[in-house]
């Protein structure tokens, strides 16, 4: 399965394609002696195995995304938060510039060719997707099948978090209607692939996020975000979710970026990666 992954379901963007993985990865989880539940809604398909009465639940979204090559650069050059901003003072910036430089027709003719090119973006599904999110279902599955006796972890495999988190709020009302949501940590790992240096990313300050980091640095140093610009599935948990990430920095400012993201690149992947995200797990869920 875990080469598979990359050979026959690296997309799956499509519902066949989905389906196609679920059924690949439900027979590889019961062969570990999981019981599998989908959870179907009308925001998409979760995968669930494990103890639901567990303090921890584990998530990484498995959908995959469209190829937006054509933004990266502004990412990586500038980093998440401050390349999102150049984009945009770039877009709406171009008409202006090119119409007083240029033939109002021409300009516009340029400006409209630009957002054609970002909107055709977003119909076609990247190829790739190795590090966005392959690693992080890759970290949940050996994650399971390390721990497959443990009773401490929940594990869900989401649908849709790139068309905005949908999963993940499915996740919660499956949670909240059967009085499973309170009390629970989340861990969710997302593009752990390849990156100089992992991450912790939280929507808001919390306690939690500090004492994660806190015993992450007592071996292996990671960086701290409370911010809600690094967005997956771990936001819809508040204070209590954490994504693990790994990053780069930015080539021309102080901030990072995840590498690869979107486009036709992602087709990178480091192995050791997978062990160190585990290892993190490890000192996070370690009392």
């Amino acid at each position: 399965m875990k080469e598979k992954i990359f050979t026959e379901h690296a997309n799956r963007f499509s519902s066949k394609r989905k389906q196609n993985f679920r059924t690949a990865l439900i027979s590889e989880l019961e062969a570990h002696g999981y019981e599998v539940t989908i959870h179907k809604s009308i925001r998409g398909n979760n995968i669930y195995f494990g103890n639901i009465d567990s303090k921890y639940i584990l998530t990484a979204h498995y959908d995959t995304a469209t190829n937006m090559t054509v933004v990266y650069p502004f990412i990586k050059y500038f980093g998440n938060r401050i390349g999102q901003v150049v984009l945009l003072l770039v877009l709406l910036g171009i008409l202006p510039i090119f119409t007083n430089l240029l033939d109002p027709w021409l300009a516009s003719m340029i400006f409209l060719v630009a957002a054609l090119t970002l909107l055709i973006g977003l119909l076609i599904p990247n190829k790739y997707n190795y590090n966005d999110n392959t690693s992080g279902v890759l970290t949940l599955l050996e994650h399971a099948i390390r721990h497959k006796d443990n009773p401490n972890f929940f594990y869900a495999l989401t649908d849709n978090e790139e068309k905005g988190l949908f999963g993940a709020y499915a996740l919660k009302s499956y949670l909240n209607k059967r009085g499973k949501f309170q009390g629970k940590y989340n861990i969710n790992v997302d593009c752990v692939g390849i990156g100089d240096t992992f991450a912790l990313c939280c929507g808001k300050k919390s306690k939690y996020l500090n004492r994660s980091v806190t015993k992450c640095n007592e071996h292996t140093p990671v960086l701290s975000f409370a911010t809600s610009l690094f967005t997956s599935d771990h936001v819809v948990f508040g204070e209590k979710g954490i994504m693990i990430s790994k990053l780069n920095r930015a080539k021309f400012a102080k901030d990072y970026y995840i590498p690869n993201l979107h486009t036709n690149k992602d087709k990178e992947f480091d192995w050791n990666n997978i062990d160190q995200a585990l290892k993190i797990i490890d000192k996070i869920t370690t009392d």
